[in-house]
């Protein structure tokens, strides 16, 4: 093996005169030689001898490999199998070099953080697991829904990677938008259209509007290419066999290649979570609404308008029997006046519609447009007043005011609006807090948090597997002391911090309401003495949640990018511990470089 690694000169001047003197004289034309690599070396620069000297029939490769062979093979592996895996969402930018450099961010994440990734996907089988069960659900139940229809996985999973859309460029009207659908809108281009969420997709098929799209038509927009996917696995069990291979064999291994076989167990993850995900879609389907136009003009209403329904109510439309509007406010029996978007195309406080919406509590004015119409038009034909009137609950607008002043302003304004049904007091137009409540998905996300109890035992369990994993190579050798024990110190802290941050967060978290709770109860007993004539004690300035809050920041903070530079030297030391390796690194069985590889 030693004289495998000693320079050609050193092979030279081991050679007895006698076969060196054999070895320079010309041969004849017959010669053969049935061993190439020993005379090979003492003759690289002696064209004319490598033309004359003939070898066997076949001849093994060496059974030799450098530095280069190691760093290259380890990086393409690394970077063939973490492009290939990844299945993206469906983007909302959709030029070439756009979708080119999301991806590249997202092939450095899974280099430098590959849980993170791996967490996503098994959120996103979850997700689609989900959604599957829910609709095969509803379809077992409906009498309006195709029963031989296949509501599969990979329909599944087309839905939660944002590949269903739908066609509201008739009722999007962008005046009276809430600020952050503004942005996402105002420069989307015709015809506009929103992303359908699982948790609408159902809300759909429960009234009895069903999305079909079949399985043709998700592969012909899946862009999987089968000869890509082969060259990747064969590549990527070429690099496991030669893993396996030199441990069964006692030969050393590098910090690399441990490394790039990690990366490698996580693409198979990859594979097995996202298998029925279709893979590159790059344009979604995008449906029409004109069958469900009113329900789908609800959800719009609800998700991106919220900011009127404290604003907006609802009374009885015009008729031939209520030609007087009704009153606004029952103190000075003002009453309200009939809007008509042919004399202005501007609301004011106290204007109603003939379909009896009204702008009844705002001061700022409300521009009407022929979407705006269109949208509450289709409300109404879906939710009559009659209707909306049964499922008000409540008996007033919510109210969040900022100043004193103003709420009891709006809390004396709100006695004499009792007979008012705002949109805050109707369950179909209250917009959720979770994300995963609406009906539409906005904006573009990949990662999405969720608390189901095996995706959060997953995104524990994942780092620590990880830092474990290169924590083997306790008694490795390094280039120097430091840059081991740096090593040891940084996975022992990737497999610590996540478990510990989480834990010590929770109790944080409890102790933190524990101490606001008992100053919630002290705040009530000093009202209490302040009713029976005791001196008041002064308000402290810091609430005990902002306290908990801050605490919880200047502790995650620093673990975080501890974290940040743990996960960095990791990759970065994979690589630069190629400078200092044993000599057995370099020696490979022959059989091995026969096998196709990279």
């Amino acid at each position: 093996m030693s004289q495998l690694l000693i320079s050609p000169t050193s092979i030279e001047a081991g050679l007895s005169r006698k076969s060196k003197r054999t070895l320079m004289a010309p041969p004849d034309d017959n010669s053969t030689i049935s061993s190439p690599w020993t005379v090979l070396f003492p003759h690289q620069n002696d064209t004319s001898t490598l033309r004359a000297i003939v070898v066997p029939n076949w001849v093994n490769s060496p059974n030799v490999r450098g530095t280069m062979d190691i760093l290259q093979s380890c990086l393409l592996t690394l970077v063939a199998c973490i492009y290939t895996a990844l299945h993206l969402n469906v983007p909302e930018k959709t030029a070439w070099y756009q979708i080119l450099w999301s991806k590249t961010q997202w092939v450095a994440l899974t280099l430098f953080a590959p849980e993170i990734v791996l967490y996503m996907a098994a959120d996103q089988l979850q997700r689609a697991w989900a959604l599957r069960r829910k609709l095969r659900d509803l379809q077992s139940r409906s009498d309006t829904v195709d029963k031989y229809f296949n509501f599969d996985l990979k329909y599944a999973f087309f839905v939660v990677m944002r590949g269903v859309h739908i066609d509201v460029e008739e009722i999007l009207s962008l005046p009276d938008l809430d600020p952050d659908a503004y942005h996402h809108f105002a420069n989307m281009p015709s015809p506009r259209t929103v992303c359908i969420s699982p948790r609408g997709l159902i809300h759909l098929a429960k009234q009895g509007h069903w999305l079909y799209i079949s399985r043709k038509r998700i592969d012909d927009k899946s862009k999987a290419d089968y000869i890509q996917k082969a060259l990747v696995l064969t590549q990527i069990l070429w690099m496991v066999t030669q893993c396996i291979t030199r441990y069964v064999n006692d030969l050393p291994l590098t910090l690399l290649e441990i490394h790039t076989v990690v990366h490698v167990i996580c693409a198979v993850f990859l594979y097995a979570c996202w298998f029925q995900k279709p893979l590159n879609v790059q344009e979604p389907e995008v449906a029409n609404p004109s069958h469900f136009l009113g329900e789908v003009s609800r959800m719009v209403q609800q998700q991106f308008y919220s900011s009127w329904s404290n604003e907006l109510a609802i009374f009885p439309p015009w008729s031939t029997e209520r030609p007087i509007p009704p009153l606004r406010l029952a103190s000075d029996r003002a009453s309200m006046l009939w809007y008509s978007p042919e004399r202005s195309s501007v609301m004011r406080q106290g204007d109603i519609m003939l379909s009896g919406l009204a702008l009844h509590t705002s001061k700022r004015e409300l521009e009407v447009t022929s979407p705006f119409l269109q949208r509450w038009n289709a409300i109404f034909n879906e939710y009559p007043y009659e209707d909306c009137e049964v499922l008000a609950r409540g008996s007033g607008p919510k109210f969040d005011a900022p100043h004193m002043e103003d709420e009891i302003e709006l809390m004396v304004q709100r006695k004499t609006d009792c007979q008012a049904l705002y949109l805050s007091r109707l369950m179909e137009f209250e917009k959720p807090t979770d994300r995963r409540e609406l009906p539409f998905s906005h904006g573009e996300r990949n990662l999405e948090v969720n608390f189901h109890v095996a995706i959060i035992g997953l995104a524990l369990l994942l780092p620590a597997c990880y830092g474990g994993v290169h924590l083997a190579a306790w008694k490795w050798t390094f280039p120097s002391h430091f840059e081991g024990l740096f090593w040891k110190i940084c996975c022992l802290f990737i497999v610590c911090a996540s478990p510990v941050m989480f834990i010590l967060d929770i109790a944080f978290m409890g102790l933190f309401e524990l101490i606001h709770y008992q100053h919630v109860n002290n705040h009530s007993d000093d009202k209490e003495d302040a009713e029976d004539g005791s001196p008041k004690k002064k308000k402290s300035e810091w609430d005990y949640e902002d306290i908990g809050l801050i605490a919880l920041v200047c502790f995650n903070i620093p673990v975080l990018v501890m974290y940040i530079i743990a996960r960095v030297y990791i990759v970065l030391e994979s690589f630069l511990s190629l400078r200092c390796v044993p000599l057995g690194v370099f020696f490979s069985p022959a059989w091995l470089q026969m096998f196709p590889h990279l």
